[in-house]
């Protein structure tokens, strides 16, 4: 009995294909997620297909086997087996989002406003030259 083919990732617009021949990964797929909108690294642990692009345009990866991917465009399919694969998402701007900035101390706001207002001026110029020394 064979499971249905399970949906791993599907990207949307470029998907950038990086091979890696001298590495343990085959081929790396990076581009832009089409739920979530976020950057999407999806690393392949075998060899990639010889007559696979460098570039792709709305692909979609899907699991057909323990060891075998799938990967699908508009007009093509490509066969990758692969012992492992390893997906990581960019979550920075939903933890930049979460975490608000820290609020920069008073005293360090007067102090570089000063500091740039003085080091602006002709005169603030001419004085720090001179504390500054030859």
């Amino acid at each position: 009995m064979t499971s249905p083919a399970a949906l791993v990732v599907a990207f949307k617009g470029r998907v950038h294909c990086r091979r890696d021949v001298s590495g343990p990964l085959g081929l790396t797929l990076v581009g832009c997620s089409a739920d979530r909108s976020e950057t999407v690294w999806l690393a392949f642990h075998g060899e990639a297909p010889h007559d696979l692009p460098a570039v792709l345009e709305s692909a979609a990866v899907q699991r057909l086997g323990t060891q075998e991917y799938s990967i699908t465009t508009e007009d093509r399919r490509w066969t990758v087996v692969a012992s492992r694969v390893h997906m990581h998402r960019d979550v920075s701007p939903a933890f930049y989002a979460a975490v608000p900035p820290r609020r920069v101390p008073l005293f360090k706001r007067v102090l570089w406003t000063v500091g740039l207002a003085v080091a602006a001026s002709p005169l603030g110029r001419y004085w720090l030259n001179r504390v500054r020394g030859p």
